[in-house]
């Protein structure tokens, strides 16, 4: 039960697996200091902020996908 909870929120998959794009919303799933993993939907997926630190179940929002990366900052009243 513990070990399967915690694996199943482990798991993630790359981003263009995805159909992930700036302005997408969603929730930090961890801490992102500066990296961690953020919630799009049902999709669990790695992430990096643009620069501050993102406390778990804060909102977010794709600021842009560079490479392989996902990057993202908190979602404020202007986003």
């Amino acid at each position: 039960p513990y070990l399967d909870t915690t694996l199943a929120d482990s798991q993630v998959n790359a981003p263009e697996e995805f159909n992930v794009n700036p302005g997408d919303i969603g929730v930090a799933r961890t801490s992102l200091r500066p990296a961690g993993k953020i919630q799009l939907g049902d999709q669990k997926i790695d992430a990096i902020t643009q620069g501050d630190f993102i406390e778990k179940n804060q909102e977010i929002v794709v600021v842009k996908l560079e490479a392989n990366r996902v990057i993202v900052s908190l979602k404020t009243a202007d986003t």
